[in-house]
């Protein structure tokens, strides 16, 4: 997130419209799919304003890749998808599509990771898994930017969690195309 701050910094003077960044906290149980959770609690303060928000982009978990058949998937996606984990995954619902259309147009642009779209409602299994879901709750627009967490990383919320397991160069890529897509969005 602060790369992707950093970047649009430098080309502050091409943006036409403001661009926010804002960092959540509680997330994790016991406050996931509360009322306190962060993401939720900033959903609901600026829902007066959601016409003025063009989309929210949420970056959750973007630096793990496996070129071998480590992917998994909730029921019903594993024969849409491929089942190496080398590409990032844009998630929307029909409301924020146009998001995952430009995201994963602004990765196609850069031609380094392949970007995976994924359109469902909340209650498809494992859609509701981050804070995208909070802004759909109050009609804002959002999406979630993926490397599918728990569905790749065997590393996941446990000890080997590490730096070491996580492709930089990959997670810069991701970045690259979340700023393109904004400089797109906000021109």
């Amino acid at each position: 997130v602060i790369e992707t701050a950093r970047i649009l910094a430098q080309q502050k003077s091409q943006l036409v419209n403001n661009v926010e960044f804002v960092f959540y906290t509680l997330q994790e149980p016991p406050f996931f799919k509360t009322e306190q959770m962060g993401s939720y609690v900033h959903a609901k303060s600026v829902q007066a304003q959601k016409d003025q928000i063009q989309g929210v982009y949420i970056l959750e978990m973007i630096g793990y890749y496996d070129e071998n058949l480590v992917q998994q998937y909730p029921v019903g996606l594993k024969w849409v998808y491929p089942r190496h984990g080398n590409f990032i995954a844009a998630v929307s619902n029909l409301q924020s599509y146009d998001l995952g259309i430009n995201y994963c147009e602004s990765m196609l642009i850069f031609n380094r990771l392949e970007c995976q779209r994924v359109v469902a409602p909340s209650f498809v299994s494992a859609m509701e898994f981050s804070d995208h879901v909070n802004y759909w709750k109050f009609g804002i627009p959002a999406m979630m930017i993926t490397d599918t967490a728990s569905f790749r990383n065997k590393h996941y919320h446990t000890h080997g969690d590490s730096l070491k397991t996580l492709n930089i160069g990959k997670m810069a890529n991701v970045v690259d195309g979340l700023a393109y897509s904004l400089m797109v969005q906000s021109n």
